[in-house]
């Protein structure tokens, strides 16, 4: 009996392990960090290609040091970077209608550090589109006054 109660210890972490598992296989958002509740701001929402040539965007990777990807925008100074932000409304729309991506993640920063608002990037490789056609693509987005929900994580 002895011999039971000094393998006790061992026995409930190897139990312990395999429910934390288990939990984390059926549950993962109980052992991830927790989004807040959405909350809808309003932004000056525009777009951009990285290699606009125009001066101002580059083409190297973005100011969280990931390289550009589809879904990745600019986002002002007090969104930390990962910050989820998700268009609403005609900002959204106008995005879906462009085949932009809408669900966004904040990786990148202006220039301006005091600008508001949210710029769409469109990666370099972005549906096999030219430089020329990517540019296009956020002239014809545009400008737009709109509202998207910001999720920050715990």
């Amino acid at each position: 009996m002895s011999t039971f109660f000094t393998q006790m210890p061992g026995i409930l972490t190897i139990c312990l392990a395999c429910l934390l598992t288990d939990l984390h296989d059926r549950h993962p958002e109980l052992l991830t960090p927790r989004e807040i509740k959405p909350v809808l701001q309003p932004f000056a929402i525009t777009a951009y290609s990285p290699d606009s040539n125009d001066g101002i965007s580059g083409s190297g990777p973005t100011a969280s040091g990931k390289p550009s990807y589809v879904g990745a925008a600019a986002c002002p100074r007090r969104l930390k970077f990962g910050t989820r932000v998700v268009l609403a409304g005609k900002a959204r729309a106008r995005a879906e209608k462009l085949g932009l991506p809408w669900d966004l993640t904040c990786e990148d920063r202006f220039r301006n550090v005091y600008r508001e608002g949210i710029d769409i990037n469109i990666p370099l490789y972005y549906l096999n589109l030219s430089s020329s056609e990517r540019i296009l693509l956020a002239k014809q987005f545009g400008l737009v006054n709109g509202e998207a929900y910001i999720y920050e994580t715990d």
